[in-house]
């Protein structure tokens, strides 16, 4: 089916910079067509802002037509998959890519009809000129319409099972819903996930967990089995009941700690929302690693389950545990190491500030002063943790009183955290590693900057303000 473009749009394409360089490169060649295709199509029709180009060239191979294009821009081209003939060309200012792809089947039509969903199985002639319409066989433009997410077919699912992580994260770029013969088709065949390389899996995950809104996606995932068949160690957290003090099961405890950081998220104090929409790494956002720490956190408590003879259930060092079990997941999905880290800090110490101090008590400035030191950077991020673990963890014994109490202590934490990081910057210095050095005869070492680290702590707990007295705590500690 042909349709025909809102007018708008189609000049959007048309007057688009890089469209028209494409435009011009493809009059050295003869008899080929370009087709602008896929995601970039589907946003435009949205009215959503991408830099996700997708096009197939039919009449040349597309790797030898990006190769050729690379040199004629003088930059990169990356081959992404030789055997289907597709390739990625970096331009010139670096940010901007093309992925080009040569033509798949007889035509476009063949070529669209072994896509993964409507929606993104659409085409817009580029060259020869003279089309105004959209080549639309599926009638993609109808789900998007609709806000629908329909496979092609369940053999195109087949052919490459990630299209089942796919289909969720599309899902919720539409804020839409999974047609029901694509649901069966994705719950009959998501064991093959397990064939998927990692590096493809958590590249999915990490674009859902990035979204606002990916609650309801991530439980109909876990829902269907499909958390558990990219976790397994997830399973075990279903032998876990509720108890005295929390009033859900430990999976569905997990799965309310994740909704809750996407509730707490947007009251938070804006400078914090940006700390966690910043990037961890060039693509994987803190905010990414903080919902893979949901879902992790206690990954070791059915390890760790005991049953007094009071009927008590305990998990004594389920957060040390924890963190050794969800480095070793987290290593098996290929997640870069910052996200690792990230990952294992958080789920070792996501105890640490309720403990603090006892419910209805403030914590002291030198345990504040020790967390702050401890966490560094991913302050923030253990905080809305332990927030989420709290409202999570409602059982009998747990009254609204005492979770007032703690999440009120939380945000006065953030907030002190805030002002130490004002005045660390404030401070002036008081004593210089060249001091250190003199006044304990010793040569360059890491004892020098264990002492620095030590009397900065100190100054900004105010227990240090002058040269004089840095000196006479090193000669009475150290001398």
């Amino acid at each position: 089916m042909n349709m025909n473009f809102n007018k708008n749009i189609q000049l959007n394409i048309e007057n688009d910079s890089i469209n028209r360089l494409l435009k011009d490169f493809c009059l050295e060649f003869t008899g080929i067509k370009l087709y602008l295709v896929g995601g970039y199509l589907r946003d435009i029709i949205l009215n959503i802002p991408t830099i996700d180009r997708d096009y197939t060239v039919c009449g040349i191979k597309g790797v030898l037509f990006a190769s050729k294009l690379s040199e004629k821009l003088k930059t990169k081209c990356i081959i992404l998959d030789n055997k289907h003939d597709v390739a990625r060309v970096i331009l010139p200012d670096k940010q901007n890519y093309l992925d080009i792809a040569g033509c798949q089947g007889i035509d476009i039509h063949e070529d669209l009809s072994r896509r993964d969903f409507t929606v993104n199985a659409m085409a817009y002639l580029l060259v020869p000129e003279g089309s105004n319409e959209v080549i639309d066989p599926h009638n993609g433009q109808r789900d998007i319409k609709n806000s629908i997410i329909r496979a092609i077919s369940e053999k195109n699912i087949v052919d490459d099972p990630l299209r089942i992580l796919r289909s969720y994260r599309f899902a919720l770029h539409l804020s839409g819903t999974i047609d029901e013969t694509t649901r069966m088709a994705i719950n009959k065949n998501s064991s093959l996930l397990k064939n998927i390389a990692a590096e493809r899996i958590q590249a999915e995950l990490n674009k859902i967990f990035a979204a606002d809104n990916s609650f309801i996606y991530v439980h109909e995932m876990a829902y269907n089995g499909i958390l558990e068949t990219l976790i397994p160690e997830m399973t075990l957290l279903r032998k876990v009941p509720s108890n005295v003090y929390h009033h859900l099961g430990l999976y569905e405890h997990t799965l309310e700690v994740y909704r809750q950081i996407e509730v707490l998220f947007s009251g938070m104090p804006e400078k914090t929302r940006e700390h966690f929409k910043s990037n961890a790494t060039s693509s994987i956002q803190r905010i990414v690693a903080l919902k893979y720490a949901a879902l992790l956190h206690d990954i070791a408590k059915p390890d760790t389950w005991l049953i007094d003879n009071e009927g008590k259930h305990t998990f004594l060092g389920h957060a040390d545990q924890g963190a050794e079990k969800a480095e070793l997941i987290a290593r098996r999905l290929k997640l870069p190491n910052i996200i690792i880290k990230i990952i294992k800090q958080l789920t070792k110490y996501h105890l640490y500030p309720s403990q603090l101090a006892p419910y209805f008590q403030k914590p002291s400035k030198k345990a504040k002063s020790r967390f702050f030191k401890k966490l560094g950077n991913d302050v923030p991020e253990v905080i809305l943790l332990a927030k989420a673990d709290r409202i999570a963890a409602q059982g009998e014994k747990i009254t609204e009183k005492i979770v007032k109490a703690r999440l009120e202590m939380l945000d006065e934490l953030l907030n002190d955290y805030y002002k130490s990081l004002e005045k660390a910057v404030e401070l002036p210095k008081i004593i210089d590693g060249n001091d250190v050095m003199k006044i304990l005869n010793i040569k360059p070492s890491e004892k020098v900057g264990k002492i620095l680290n030590e009397i900065r702590e100190l100054q900004t707990e105010g227990e240090l303000k002058t040269s004089e007295e840095a000196i006479n705590w090193i000669k009475t500690n150290y001398e």
